[in-house]
């Protein structure tokens, strides 16, 4: 989520250019006070840095960096969001996962799922929440899919749940926006190979499938066209799970003034066909700022 100006893991690794590149060098950081009150998100890089209190809402992410593992001080940041100063438009706590599909590598990781059936006893192929075939532990779509299913689903009951209950929290995940992190840093397919993006959709399918079902007061997706593009193609049908979901929209290094243009700006579209840019992000002073689109 910091520092996004990153390698992609999908085929050979390839640096992605941020719209903002050639005037970035000129925009002097800002202060907290002159940025906020804003909304502002973290997560584990900032575990032992302070950060501003007056922010309108807080966004925190909830793993440590990869979509199964866990933010170390997730209890305290979701302690600092709670007590945000408010937003008529955001909620003050808001919430971010992590987003992969590692199929690629299912022989060197321990969570890529056997069977279709969760940590909750939960078939998701005969109860007829997957679309797509049973998972046979193999690198296929429909164990893309369950997946994308068990991390949403670890990241709610085994890394958010505790923190917030640590926190005085409600650890209903009804009660929180969720928000899909899709960058290139993490691992993906790529789309020369066979069905390369369609498990790559597959995963994000599952994940928000699960905040779904557990009825997740809003589940959006953050990302840039770039990244989007790169991962997903054009692999994502007009009825998938992901079409009417709202964008969260990374920036990089820019100015106030221009997040709140990219806002209603025809250079940055929403992710998918049906949604709309609800946020934009950006970086000043080596933090991530904010803008409400609503």
């Amino acid at each position: 989520m910091k520092y996004i100006l990153r390698f992609c893991t999908i085929a050979a690794a390839i640096v992605l250019a941020w719209p903002f590149s050639s005037v970035m060098a000129a925009n002097k950081p800002l202060t907290a006070s002159q940025v906020t009150p804003l909304g502002i998100d973290i997560s584990h890089p900032q575990c032992k840095k302070q950060v501003p209190t007056t922010q309108a809402f807080g966004v925190v992410g909830v793993n440590g960096g990869t979509a199964a593992s866990v933010n170390s001080c997730l209890a305290k940041q979701l302690t600092w969001a709670s007590r945000s100063v408010g937003s008529s438009s955001q909620d003050a706590l808001q919430l971010y996962v992590n987003t992969a599909s590692p199929g690629a590598y299912i022989n060197q990781i321990s969570t890529w799922p056997k069977t279709s059936v969760d940590e909750d006893g939960i078939d998701t192929s005969t109860s007829s929440i997957s679309p797509y075939e049973t998972c046979d532990g193999t690198d296929s779509v429909g164990c893309a899919w369950q997946y994308g299913w068990n991390r949403a689903r670890a990241a709610v009951n085994e890394y958010f749940a505790p923190a917030a209950q640590q926190a005085g929290l409600d650890t209903s995940p009804a009660a929180y926006t969720w928000w899909l992190d899709v960058e290139t840093m993490n691992t993906w397919r790529s789309g020369i190979e066979l069905d390369g993006f369609a498990k790559n959709v597959a995963a994000l399918e599952g994940m928000t499938s699960y905040y779904d079902h557990v009825g997740a007061k809003n589940v959006g997706l953050y990302s840039t066209n770039l990244q989007w593009d790169t991962i997903v193609g054009d692999a994502v049908d007009v009825d998938s799970p992901l079409m009417h979901r709202d964008t969260w929209y990374a920036l990089g290094t820019t100015t106030k003034t221009k997040a709140v243009a990219a806002c209603t700006s025809p250079r940055y579209r929403p992710l998918t066909g049906t949604g709309q840019i609800a946020l934009t992000q950006f970086i000043s002073g080596n933090l991530d700022y904010d803008v409400s689109c609503g």
